[in-house]
């Protein structure tokens, strides 16, 4: 009857009328509606209780419903907001100024924050290990080294800044521009028969008054078993037993050569120093000879302009291979390459 009465209170007696008339429900219709009639006047009459004032020193003793036990352990399970005043961690310990959700802080720099989490997560990456020296040049010296579990060739080339008198401006300017353009030509070629640059990295090691004067560039680049140069004073390309050039490696590795130089010149880019010191061989199962070459060394490279035919005020070579227009004209064109290259 209770339940009667708070439908019909709640307006679901118009769904239970049929029930209700037939008697069904509760077996007497009479009683029925008499219930539902003096139901508004019962709850009227019974006078409202003041809610009990629960003594603060006392815990309540009644059980707690399931609808607040589950909305207690929902409470627990939700993280705290952070406030104002606290800063979110970075994972290494520190704390960043991001602002908290919906706050504003005017001290958190986005960018710097990415930098600082890409330089930590690089900074065991790119660790570099130099072994033995296995060349030296006019401006640097090549090692073996290991870089990310790979076996590598590190060159290393020292520049310096100029700094007034102190040092040979003119050479120290000429090293610091081959530098800088050796790692950004290194950085933007990727073919089979060019030297593949995997990671460089300019660190100072050397200051005047604060500010750095000397600097180390590292060429991270993939590891070579020889030169070009070595393999013809050596004669590993003739016949062990009739010492006749063997022509089947010498026309592989002038293939190679040309398809490196190709590549280059498509990118606008004149190598300047091609020599058998600047060619190196790795060894490679899928090469017909086993041997593939690779073009290397582009300190002394010049990139053109695709509009123009060749660079003028370019004197650098080595005797012997550079072109005859780069010494007595100063230009500097593709078909020098291509004359170092017959030589």
């Amino acid at each position: 009857m209770l339940v009667t009465g708070l439908v019909l209170a709640t307006g679901g007696g118009a769904f239970l009328a049929p029930l209700l008339a037939s008697g069904c429900l509760f077996g007497s219709k009479n009683k029925a509606v008499k219930y539902a009639e003096e139901a508004p006047s019962r709850s009227a009459e019974q006078p409202s209780r003041a809610p009990e004032k629960m003594d603060s020193g006392k815990k309540n003793q009644e059980p707690q419903s399931s609808v607040s036990q589950i909305q207690g352990i929902k409470d627990q399970q939700q993280p705290s907001q952070t406030s104002a005043n606290d800063k979110p961690s970075t994972g290494d310990g520190s704390q960043s100024a991001r602002p908290a959700s919906g706050g504003a802080n005017n001290d958190w720099n986005p960018v710097k924050e990415i930098e600082d989490i890409a330089n930590a997560l690089s900074g065991e990456a790119n660790a570099l290990t130099l072994l033995e020296p296995i060349g030296q040049g006019g401006f640097g010296t090549v090692f073996r080294g290991s870089w990310r579990n790979l076996e590598v060739a590190v060159k290393t080339v020292m520049f310096s800044e100029p700094q007034g008198s102190e040092i040979n401006e003119p050479l120290a300017q000429r090293v610091q521009q081959r530098a800088i353009m050796e790692a950004a030509v290194c950085t933007s070629v990727m073919h089979p028969n060019v030297v593949a640059t995997y990671h460089y990295d300019l660190t100072p090691s050397g200051e005047v008054n604060g500010q750095a004067c000397e600097w180390k560039l590292y060429l991270v680049q993939e590891y070579c078993n020889a030169s070009l140069y070595d393999a013809l004073k050596q004669q590993l390309l003739h016949n062990k037993e009739t010492k006749v050039p063997d022509m089947d490696l010498v026309l592989s590795i002038l293939i190679d050569i040309a398809k490196g130089l190709i590549y280059i010149h498509a990118k606008n880019i004149i190598h300047g120093d091609l020599t058998p010191g600047n060619i190196l061989l790795k060894k490679d199962p899928t090469s017909p000879i086993a041997v593939v070459a690779k073009i290397t060394d582009f300190g002394l490279c010049t990139t053109m302009d695709p509009n123009k035919t060749h660079v003028s005020n370019v004197s650098n070579g080595t005797p012997y291979y550079v072109a005859p227009e780069v010494v007595t004209a100063k230009k500097l064109t593709k078909t020098s390459d291509v004359y170092s290259f017959g030589v």
